[in-house]
């Protein structure tokens, strides 16, 4: 009697189960969020390293193919500040990865809140 009455006054919500694809989809979504996260938060710390050493880029924007070519060539003192380069580099990597995956076809009926 009290579900009818929650029914008629517009009170239930109603919940779908994601099936498999929609679920597939999410995951993509949530792994790939997680990917662009980690390598946009070890871009922030190498260029926290970078300027703690006293190594500033002189070009107009950061994150170019200029300023990606001028890294490498970019006065590198301690072992600390090579293994940040190296860390941006498999986040490079991971991050062309990500781009290169597929979705899954059914991405556009994908359930996860961005």
């Amino acid at each position: 009697m009290l579900l009818a009455r929650l029914d008629r006054s517009g009170d239930l919500t109603a919940v779908r189960v994601p099936d498999a694809a929609t679920r597939r989809c999410a995951i993509w979504c949530c792994a790939r969020e997680d990917g662009v996260r980690e390598c946009r938060n070890a871009r922030h710390r190498l260029i926290a390293l970078l300027l703690r050493n006293g190594v500033a880029y002189a070009g107009k924007s950061s994150w170019t193919g200029a300023h990606l070519r001028w890294l490498p060539r970019s006065s590198w003192r301690t072992t600390r500040s090579r293994a940040g380069l190296e860390a941006l580099k498999s986040c490079s990597s991971a991050t062309s990865v990500i781009q290169r995956s597929a979705a899954p076809t059914q991405c556009h009926e994908c359930l996860h809140d961005a």
